[in-house]
């Protein structure tokens, strides 16, 4: 044994600490807590749930599927629904790339000095789909923007969330998580 420590006592303390540091360094997943969240269902369509704070208000936009904000309308999610193109009746071929730049590029027009700080593309829930995260201005005001496109068998869904910037931490980890939640039912 000694022997053995003598020959690669290098070897194991570099990869011993190794190990430590890639330990130490891996993001923390937490799970979300939706135990007080609202169930918002539409049968044969989606779910999702809504942080406990934000309460429906159709009025915002009344195209939207759902719009909810909080009382002091500083946070908002709202969901909106295209119907996908049947191309052979439409003559028309859009898929998710097309359509998430349409809408990613909607948003960054609505937004003073918009930056994208975080975009992934993967799935959500089992369907594909594109997410960003901005910041910028609207009316002067910091603002914390989230836009996530996923692709359904029948539909295209828009899942927007923004909150204030200084509301950010909390508001924002909260929007993030009920977009995590929605699941299409196709």
């Amino acid at each position: 044994m000694n022997w053995f420590r003598e020959k690669h006592g290098d070897i194991l303390l570099i990869a011993g600490c190794f190990l430590f540091l890639l330990s130490a360094c891996k993001k923390k997943y937490e799970s979300p807590d939706y135990s007080d969240f609202q169930n918002v269902r539409v049968k044969g369509k989606y779910a999702i749930r809504i942080p406990p704070e934000l309460h429906a208000d159709k009025k915002l936009n009344p195209r939207s599927e759902f719009i909810y904000a909080d009382t002091a309308n500083t946070s908002f999610i709202m969901l909106h629904a295209d119907r996908i193109p049947d191309v052979q009746d439409d003559s028309i071929e859009i898929d998710l790339s097309d359509y998430t730049t349409f809408a990613r590029t909607a948003v960054m027009h609505a937004i003073d000095d918009v930056r994208i700080i975080a975009r992934d593309s993967s799935d959500l829930n089992g369907f594909p789909a594109y997410s960003f995260q901005f910041e910028g201005k609207v009316d002067d005001i910091p603002v914390y923007y989230i836009l996530t496109v996923v692709q359904a068998k029948y539909y295209f869904f828009q899942i927007a969330a923004w909150t204030r910037q200084d509301l950010k931490n909390f508001n924002g980890r909260e929007l993030y998580y009920a977009i995590l939640s929605f699941r299409p039912a196709q």
